[in-house]
Parts: structure tokens; C-alpha cells; sequence
């Protein structure tokens, strides 16, 4: 079950975006981001061996400019305001678009996702084992294990350890990846 809710802050709005078992949040200082719930996997982005949180912490060694969060089962994302985009979490199915050989205690430490450098990233988007991201002019950019075609690769790509820009959707601004 997928929430999100805005919280006014001035100057402008920010959001919350949460999963049943965790919550992210942006506020106070602009840009940084606090977590609490269930840390399995290091899906929170704090510092292994904590196994849960239960007041808001700040998630440590992100960028001081993040601007969206989103929550997948096991797995996070943010992106700054410079289109760039962090994980941090499980990464059993590439969901991180980074090695999936890496170390399990080095799962929690949020890192920046390679391959997409000169997309600039408006929105982010996590899902049970997928990660996907909308450009500034709509295309859509994913990574993880497409079981049963999440990824929108085509039937024969079971897999995507890195960003793959999804060519089907090319010449459609798209506003929205779920």
C-alpha cells in the first residue's frame, strides 16, 4: 500500500512519501531527509546494524539538496535538484542499478545510480524490484528484474542492472511511472 501526502512548509510545498512498514520525509532544512519504520534490507538508509527506527532520523550521507523521495518494498530513491538520482537498499534484483555482488552491509549507505548522466531526472519511482525515472522531456528510464515485464523492455530483457531507456515510450511526455 503506496501513500503520499504534501506537507506545507514555506516557501513552497513538500512531500512525504511512505510505504506501509516505512516513511521518508523532506522538511526543516531544505533538502535533507529523515526516515523511520522498518529498516530491513537498509531500506531506511541508516547505518547497518540498526534494524528499526522509531523516531525520524536523518538519513546520513545523502546530498544536502534532495527534492523527492520515493519507497519501494525493500528499496529507496531520491533525486536532487540537480536531476540526480541516489539508492540505497535491497539490490537482490539491481533495483540500486548498481552491482548486485556488492556487499549486503553496504546496502544501507545511500549511492548515486550511474547511467544517467545527462538525463535530467524531474521525478523518481520505486517498486517491489524496479526503479524508473521520468526526464525533464518525458522519457522514462528503468532498472531492476522484470518478472513479468515490469520494466517495459520487451519480453526477452529479464533484467537490468543499469538505467535502459524505455525506446517504446520515446516521442510521449510522460508524467507519471507507478
Amino acid at each position: 500500500m503506496r501513500s503520499s501526502l504534501f506537507l506545507r512548509n514555506r516557501p513552497s510545498y513538500r512531500q512525504l512519501s511512505s510505504v506501509v512498514s516505512r516513511c521518508f520525509c523532506t522538511g526543516e532544512k531544505w533538502g535533507s531527509v529523515w526516515s523511520f519504520g522498518d529498516n530491513t534490507n537498509g531500506a531506511l538508509g541508516l547505518p547497518a546494524p540498526l534494524s528499526d527506527a522509531y523516531e525520524p532520523t536523518k538519513v546520513p550521507e545523502l546530498p544536502s539538496n534532495i527534492t523527492q523521495v520515493a519507497a519501494g518494498h525493500y528499496h529507496s530513491l531520491a533525486v536532487t535538484s540537480e536531476g540526480e538520482v541516489w539508492a540505497w537498499g535491497r539490490n537482490d534484483e539491481g533495483q540500486l542499478g548498481r552491482c548486485t555482488d556488492s556487499p549486503r552491509n553496504s546496502w544501507c549507505k545511500p549511492e548515486r545510480v550511474r547511467g544517467l548522466e545527462g538525463v535530467e531526472v524531474r521525478s523518481v519511482s520505486a517498486s517491489g524490484v524496479t526503479s524508473s525515472v521520468i526526464g525533464k522531456y518525458g522519457s522514462v528510464w528503468v532498472w531492476g528484474r522484470s518478472k513479468r515485464g515490469q520494466l517495459g523492455l520487451g519480453w526477452d530483457v529479464i533484467e537490468a542492472k543499469s538505467p535502459s531507456k524505455v525506446k517504446s515510450l520515446m516521442g510521449h511526455d510522460i508524467d507519471k511511472v507507478c
